[in-house]
């Protein structure tokens, strides 16, 4: 599913990690109009610490949005 939204409606990313039976990372992005969009979730096999870092760094570089990990 597309969405397209203005860069300024974004107050900033969440990226939260959960481990163990289930886990996933999922970056959440929050609007200034109290909106929630996960724009990307990666299942626990797919999940390593080096790219989700480096995935963190380029949605702040592309957004100007702050990432909060949770």
């Amino acid at each position: 599913k597309e969405i397209n939204m203005d860069v300024q409606d974004v107050d900033y990313i969440r990226l939260l990690v959960r481990r163990g039976r289930g886990g996933s990372a999922r970056f959440i992005l929050h609007t200034k109009q109290n909106k929630k969009v996960t724009i990307l979730h990666i299942p626990l096999v797919w999940l390593n610490d080096r790219h989700t870092t480096l995935i963190a760094e380029t949605l702040q570089q592309l957004t100007g949005a702050e990432i909060k990990r949770a």
